[in-house]
């Protein structure tokens, strides 16, 4: 029994915890645990998957940073069904595994169940990425909850060689002991039994941009590749491709909204 646990609706910013959890659906019982009730998480994620929404939070008494109150507030409705868990999956934002980490160390929850953390992407690296200015007590908080989140976690799973490259040198103490190994990359392709056969070519006629509009993201370098592709198009050394983009649009790209953006390079 595996559960999923992100503190966002957000589909793009849960797309390798869905994807995750779609295969494993096919031969383990998992669960996903939202904030609150999403329609569109229905559309991308496998049916053998069930969707649980936490609603309103359990605390009502406690005084302290939203991020701090969050974690904590994971951690209380964990607690509560541990007994229906064997595996906790936790994402990465805003370290909301903290309290449930912590818990675990101390002894006092969660002592037979691992906890596992998907390392997507560390506040301070996109905030460093982006350029953003450190200026609030809260956000010194997060990096620190992050950080020892990922620190003190029974596994991690990196999305990419690159991002496991960047917290270590940023110094994170991750165990990275090659005879007990805790930490992995997720592969970047799966081979299904759909898969063409070797040496054989399918044409496309359509490309599907997955993910956040955010030059961190890669969104810029995206779109300066299909500026070249169409290069080739008017040349007809290739064939004309439609480009669909799916994610949400409250972002923005250098300062400029991110629906205007694509507009603009389209």
């Amino acid at each position: 029994r595996i559960l999923f646990v992100s503190p966002t609706t957000c589909i793009s910013q849960n797309a390798h915890l869905i994807t995750l959890a779609n295969t494993l659906a096919d031969h383990f019982n998992v669960s996903f645990l939202l904030p609150f009730y999403n329609e569109e998480i229905f559309e991308v994620i496998n049916k053998k998957v069930n969707v649980v929404f936490k609603g309103t939070s359990v605390i009502v008494h406690l005084n302290g940073t939203t991020t701090a109150m969050l974690s904590y507030d994971y951690y209380v409705w964990l607690r509560e069904h541990s007994k229906d868990v064997d595996v906790i999956h936790f994402h990465d934002k805003h370290g909301i595994a903290y309290y449930t980490i912590e818990a675990k160390r101390h002894g006092i929850a969660f002592k037979n169940i691992p906890i596992v953390l998907g390392l997507q992407e560390p506040s301070r690296w996109k905030n460093l990425a982006e350029g953003v200015v450190t200026q609030s007590y809260e956000t010194i908080e997060t990096f620190f909850m992050e950080r020892k989140v990922a620190e003190n976690a029974d596994f991690v799973i990196s999305p990419s060689v690159y991002m496991l490259d960047w917290v270590v040198n940023e110094n994170w103490n991750l165990n990275q002991d090659s005879k007990n190994p805790s930490i992995f990359v997720q592969p970047n392709i799966a081979i299904t039994p759909n898969c063409v056969q070797e040496k054989s070519f399918q044409t496309i006629s359509e490309i599907v941009y997955f993910g956040p509009l955010k030059n961190v993201k890669g969104i810029s370098l995206f779109c300066d590749t299909l500026d070249i592709l169409s290069q080739y198009t008017k040349k007809g050394l290739v064939r004309k491709l439609s480009v669909v983009f799916v994610s949400d649009l409250d972002a923005t790209v250098n300062g400029e909204p991110a629906a205007t953006y694509l507009k603009r390079r389209s």
